[in-house]
């Protein structure tokens, strides 16, 4: 269960600083 957790947590995090980094994509 917290293994799924985690998971589930860093993917949208890695989606936010994706989407902040992508040049062109306003929040």
């Amino acid at each position: 269960m917290s293994m799924y957790l985690t998971q589930c947590l860093l993917s949208i995090v890695l989606v936010k600083v994706l989407y902040t980094l992508l040049p062109g994509r306003p929040t």
